[in-house]
């Protein structure tokens, strides 16, 4: 069996008139719990018998548990900026990260990343405010979040509101990223333009 897997137990009784209920026990219950009913839970790496008694009769089962495999879950990004804007008018990108796929587990060090493209002389500028209510401000590209990453967890989500402004007219592109910084990769993006007039 593999950790957190669990598993009921078929037991038979003989003679098939016995009134005998069976019990059930584990030698080692750290790695392998047994309930009232029989079913068997992977609780760690390791190896247990699951005894079973009944009147003067008895059984062991032999479980061995392994890791389960590290699946990370997956995860989408969505962006919501208006597709015009006129100069210097502040809009706000709502760009949100959810569970596509769920795995077992997270990621570690993980780091938001932004960055435009813009018509030539211009100039785009993202501000948003973190969780202790400090405003930061970043032009044409940065970075969001602490420099040495952060961990997410495999349910994680969350809306960042970042208001945007540019100061010419013109196509600009922006790509939002999520990053596993232990390996560069990315976990997911956005990409989004807007159009500014004067």
């Amino acid at each position: 069996m593999e950790v957190g897997q669990s598993q009921k137990l078929t037991v038979v009784v003989e003679p098939s008139n016995s009134t005998d209920a069976p019990t059930f026990e584990s030698t080692a219950p750290q790695f392998v719990s047994v309930s009232s009913d029989g079913t068997v839970k992977a609780e760690a790496e390791g190896s247990a018998n699951v005894v079973v008694k009944a009147g003067d009769q008895s059984t062991a089962c032999a479980v061995t548990v392994k890791a389960a495999p590290v699946v990370h879950s997956e995860f989408q990004m969505t962006s919501d900026a208006p597709e015009t804007a006129t100069v210097g008018q502040e809009v706000v990108a709502n760009v949100g990260i959810s569970v596509k796929t769920e795995g077992n587990t997270g990621y570690a060090k993980v780091q938001f990343q932004f960055d435009s493209q813009r018509p030539e002389g211009g100039n785009i500028t993202f501000k948003a405010t973190d969780s202790e209510q400090q405003e930061h401000s970043f032009q044409n590209s940065g970075t969001w979040g602490p420099p040495e990453g952060f961990a997410i967890p495999a349910d994680y989500s969350a809306t960042t509101p970042f208001t945007v402004s540019a100061d010419k007219a013109g196509t600009y592109t922006v790509t939002y990223k999520l990053v596993n910084l232990e390996d560069s990769s990315v976990i997911c993006e956005s990409t989004e333009s807007i159009e500014i007039t004067e």
